[in-house]
């Protein structure tokens, strides 16, 4: 029985990170038209690139904590949500404003 408790587990955990990887790299992607869209120079890009590796540092030790505070199901669960919701939302950033 704990061996199919594990099989579970790593299919779930496989299935969780392909899916939160799957926007990251469509956001990847699309970097060189989002430095040609905010014509940013090339050290302001990877200035904002290190804020983005920095944010996810100090958000992977929050959720650490979190994860001890609250358990990894219930952290989980919201993270999944959280991340729904940033890719439903995703699409309202794109409307520009007709003026």
């Amino acid at each position: 029985m704990p061996g199919n408790t594990l099989t579970r587990l790593r299919v779930v955990l496989t299935v969780f990170f392909a899916l939160d990887g799957f926007p990251f790299a469509g956001w990847v992607v699309r970097i060189p038209a989002i430095k040609e869209q905010t014509n940013a120079s090339a050290s302001t890009l990877g200035l904002a690139l290190l804020g983005v590796s920095a944010g996810a540092v100090i958000t992977m030790m929050l959720t650490g904590r979190l994860c001890r505070r609250y358990g990894n199901h219930q952290v989980t669960v919201a993270c999944a949500v959280l991340l729904s919701l940033s890719i439903a939302l995703r699409p309202q950033t794109d409307r520009r404003a007709d003026t």
